[in-house]
């Protein structure tokens, strides 16, 4: 995403936190949503009418609960097909006009539509101390280089670029051993989970366009996790492991992934990691999902799943409310606007999730945030014994541009959830009219007694008061989302800025002047899940991370760092920023653990991360983990000394920048300012194709003069420093990065 956008609407959402006057809304009269309640278990996300999947002709996959009683011909006879059975599941594919009537089957107990999903080097190896574990820089007592040989990386994403440099072996054959497109419908017939296509080794290097689309977010992480181009300085934590993807297609087929990625390991016999940079707000977020109850299932001894904490850290998606008896509270909520030439959409959603036999109820509003004026509905929302889904079209007589704007509103409820027995409300709102913001208000309609109910803003768009009495503004707790955040046994990973200065394929340098190096990438989030467990568990470097850009990315990708022929799209490396870049750094590491000890389990991966992490001047001192750092950050060499039981000298309390103020560059002298105390500093300088063209060993002055045969040009300049009394096997090496232009004399 475009970050001056991204800065922009940050700032005119801080402007209306800090600056709106508290004003007394207007009510104007209220509208009736003419209650259509459907008589049957609809899925109370309301995935099946948001406004991708609207087509009636479209196809979908649905989950269904059924009782044991269920009659399966049903579904046939209106016109659905069963993909697989699953227990008391059955997923389904059928057109999008098919489901309300094959919800109605008898002993139907709820219909779930998955759900869409947001997807979610060198450096950062220095950073967390992976080259040691490599062997690259050698330490004393380690003889053994683990690269994560023998240890499958397995990665549910959007997309895999299988003929990048990354990916192949010196034969020039593709790494990946299996990927399953769950969006390719050309071989269902040969997938035992009867949708998707899969294609192992031998048909990939065939067909090298399969797992393409026009993101580069799987190949980025894929990279960062096992990418192994040892020719490149961008290659992964991991790059002696196997690769088995998944291209995702939905929350519920998400859960599928993860189980064929586990039996595949299963079938070699060799232990795995499965790194998931996926992330939604809606959801329970307590680990009762059916993906957290997935990834707990699968996970055990050789078996981790990683995932990322999400973005959401700065958007104030969530509200968290104790109310009273016969009280209500009441938020806006944002849009998410997406616009087209002349078509705009203008989408809302939220999820709300209560207590145990402690039912809620409430009403929908709209609002003009020109005029501040609203309609409440005047019907209200109730829970009952069974999941119901009502859907209304409301018109909107618009005062300000003279016309008559179409709101389509659709809202599921059920008051005792199957997999965690809670009562929750879904409900989602589309607009073309960006003006116009939806609206919830939620009563706790008991006599006497407390309750508590979480939100969050589906759309990762903020919750907000507009400065208006009675309605409340979200906040960052429980920002971590779920799918890759929110189970209880896998490892959640947070993302800190290691750079802030990467060079480009044109001999530029991309500049981050809003962030500091070493602290929390703002716009992490944060825990603790809705279950009180501290989130994240470690965190990694996020910012700027150097991978593989796949082919399909778009050639204006403007953190491109390699690009070794600009008249085609191969064999790029770029940057790319947010937990989703942190997850598989932490996901390769667990490789290497495994490499090492593949019988580990979760649980001693998480003791082994936690016991070693490093703790700075940012994470400050952590008498027990924090909702922001976890552990603190991770260290891929402190974990494996600790796992193979090898004495480290003091423990790393590195991870910030030297104090090195600036350097000053004079003809072919380069001179460096603020120097630390140390005992000596090594230098070296970067091309913009990632090659090593200079490199000066524990340089102990701060001048330093570089051979005339180096050509000029701009630079990328590596100072490495080892602080006074201290040897490199205790290191603590801290790592900044300038360009730096090399001017001939």
């Amino acid at each position: 995403m475009n970050r001056s956008v991204c800065g922009s609407l940050l700032i005119c959402l801080i402007l209306l936190t800090t600056h709106a006057p508290a004003r007394q809304a207007q009510r104007t009269a209220t509208f009736s949503l003419g209650k259509r309640c459907a008589p049957v278990s609809m899925d109370p996300y309301c995935g099946r009418l948001v406004p991708e999947r609207k087509d009636p002709a479209a196809y979908l996959r649905v989950r269904l609960t059924v009782q044991p009683t269920f009659d399966r011909h049903g579904i046939e006879l209106r016109g659905g097909q069963i993909l697989n059975v699953q227990g008391n599941r059955i997923m389904i594919s059928c057109r999008s006009d098919a489901i309300e009537a094959i919800a109605a089957l008898p002993g139907v107990v709820r219909c779930t539509v998955s759900r869409l999903v947001e997807p979610q080097m060198d450096s950062a190896r220095l950073q967390c101390r992976i080259d040691q574990v490599h062997g690259t820089l050698p330490v004393a007592g380690f003889t053994t280089a683990y690269t994560g040989r023998g240890v499958i990386a397995g990665i549910i994403d959007s997309e895999f670029d299988t003929r990048h440099p990354a990916f192949l072996d010196e034969d020039g054959m593709t790494r990946f051993l299996a990927i399953w497109d769950q969006n390719d419908s050309s071989g269902a017939a040969r997938n035992p989970f009867g949708y998707g296509t899969i294609k192992n080794r031998g048909e990939l290097s065939v067909d090298t366009q399969f797992a393409l689309n026009s993101t580069s977010h799987g190949t980025h992480t894929s990279s960062t996790m096992a990418g192994s181009d040892l020719s490149s300085r961008y290659y992964g934590a991991a790059p002696g492991a196997m690769l088995v993807a998944v291209c995702y297609s939905g929350t519920e087929e998400i859960a599928d992934g993860l189980k064929w990625i586990s039996s595949f390991a299963d079938s070699l016999g060799v232990p795995c990691v499965i790194n998931m940079s996926l992330g939604i707000a809606s959801g329970p977020h307590d680990g009762t999902s059916l993906v957290d109850r997935t990834i707990d299932s699968i996970s055990r001894e050789g078996l981790i799943v990683v995932g990322a904490i999400g973005n959401d850290g700065m958007k104030k998606t969530h509200v968290g409310w104790s109310i009273d008896a016969g009280e209500s509270r009441s938020t806006w909520i944002l849009p998410h606007v997406d616009s087209s030439g002349t078509i705009v959409r203008c989408r809302s959603g939220i999820d709300f999730w209560g207590e145990r036999n402690k039912n809620f109820s409430g009403s929908f509003l709209l609002m003009d945030r020109r005029t501040l004026r609203y309609a409440e509905s005047s019907a209200t929302f109730t829970m009952k014994p069974d999941a119901t889904f009502d859907v209304d079209t409301v018109f909107w007589n618009d005062s300000v541009g003279n016309t008559v704007d179409t709101v389509f509103i659709q809202y599921g409820v059920e008051s005792s959830n199957a997999d965690n027995g809670k009562p929750h409300m879904g409900a989602y709102a589309l607009t073309s009219n960006p003006w116009l913001v939806f609206g919830v208000t939620i009563t706790n309609p008991a006599s006497s007694g407390s309750m508590t109910v979480h939100g969050w803003n589906t759309m990762k768009e903020a919750l907000h008061h507009f400065g208006m009495q009675g309605f409340e503004i979200g906040d960052s707790i429980c920002s971590v989302n779920e799918l890759g955040g929110t189970a209880k046994r896998n490892i959640t990973v947070s993302a800190y800025t290691a750079r802030t200065v990467i060079p480009l394929w044109n001999g530029s340098g991309f500049l981050h002047d809003n962030c500091t190096p070493g602290d929390i990438f703002l716009s992490a989030g944060h825990g603790p899940t809705v279950d009180g467990r501290i989130k994240p568990d470690i965190t990694a470097p996020g910012w700027s991370v150097i991978a593989a850009l796949s082919r399909s990315a778009p050639r204006t990708w403007d953190e491109t760092v390699v690009w070794p022929d600009t008249s085609t799209v191969y064999s790029r490396y770029g940057g790319a920023t947010g937990t989703s870049m942190a997850a598989p750094i932490v996901a390769g590491i667990v490789a290497l653990m495994l490499e090492a000890d593949p019988t580990l389990t979760p649980e001693r991966v998480k003791e082994i991360l936690y016991s070693t992490a490093v703790q700075d001047q940012f994470t400050g001192a952590l008498e027990q983990h924090s909702n922001t750092w976890g552990a603190g950050k991770v260290d891929a060499w402190g974990a494996l000394a600790d796992l193979l039981d090898i004495s480290v000298i003091g423990k790393a309390s590195i991870r910030q920048e030297t104090k090195v103020s600036q350097i000053r560059i004079s003809g072919r002298s380069i001179r460096m300012f603020a120097m630390p105390s140390v005992s000596a500093v090594t230098f070296e300088l970067v091309d913009m194709a990632g090659r090593t063209v200079f490199r000066k060993e524990r340089v102990e002055s701060n001048i330093i003069t570089l051979p005339h045969e180096l050509a000029a040009g701009v630079y990328l300049a590596t100072i490495q420093s080892v602080p006074s009394g201290m040897s490199f096997r205790d290191d603590n090496i801290h790592d900044i990065r300038q360009i730096c232009p090399v001017i001939s004399p």
